[in-house]
């Protein structure tokens, strides 16, 4: 069984630099090296952190990140 820290690194190593959507606009995930996760969109300055936990919730269902 993983502990929190193995499991983290194993969320960071399998979504950092995933593509996905922020608000039905194109992003990415970035920040690997980080504690959490970034959600930036491509074409924009608009960017939001989440836990490493909800990126691979989001990203193994629907792959799109909402703001409201």
């Amino acid at each position: 069984m993983l502990d929190a820290k193995q499991l983290k690194n194993v969320y960071q190593n399998r979504w950092a630099g995933a593509a996905c959507f922020l608000d039905n606009k194109s992003a990415k995930v970035c920040g690997r090296l980080n504690d959490v996760a970034t959600i930036a969109q491509l074409n924009s300055a608009l960017s939001v952190d989440f836990s490493w936990a909800t990126i691979d919730r989001i990203m193994r269902k629907t792959k799109h990140f909402k703001l409201s």
